[in-house]
């Protein structure tokens, strides 16, 4: 089994054009779920079956690597279309798995959502799985990617089919 990521990255916001490529992005938020043997598109389809949706207003794009170059391949929430509260997941196709950081988050200013925690997302998503048949594994991994202030235990679910 390859290795995977702990944490997603974003840009800084307010960066001087002769910093060096690796300073212009830092940790962002942990990767909590990793789907084994599995496609994007039937982690995708699996999500949309209980009602998760591409969000109509996208949300900010994060990346899987430190030089931030693979940007998210796809990203959903839930409840559909309701913007000031919901869940939150973005995903990337990781060689034959897929890489998901799952969230809660509420509408802080306009467009500028507030992470509140990763677990109870986790939980969430990984609920949906299970009840679709698929074999689940809390607390599988550790990724060594504790948050404490946006509660992150630093463990990550396995999901596989």
């Amino acid at each position: 089994m390859q290795g995977f990521p702990a944490w997603t990255y974003k840009h800084k916001r307010l960066v001087s054009s002769l910093s060096p490529a690796s300073s212009l992005c830092k940790a962002s938020d942990p990767v909590n779920l990793l789907f084994i043997n599995v496609s994007l598109s039937t982690v995708c389809k699996t999500l949309s079956s209980a009602s998760w949706e591409t969000p109509r207003v996208a949300a900010g794009t994060l990346y899987l690597d430190s030089g931030c170059s693979r940007h998210q391949d796809a990203q959903l929430t839930f409840p559909p279309s309701i913007v000031w509260r919901r869940f939150h997941i973005r995903l990337w196709q990781h060689g034959n798995d897929v890489v998901g950081s799952a969230h809660y988050e509420t509408l802080r200013s306009f467009c500028r959502h507030e992470v509140h925690h990763f677990e109870g997302a986790e939980d969430r998503v990984s609920d949906i799985f299970e009840k679709s048949g698929w074999k689940v594994s809390r607390k599988s991994r550790k990724l060594q990617n504790p948050e404490f202030e946006r509660y992150n235990d630093g463990f990550c679910t396995e999901i596989k089919r």
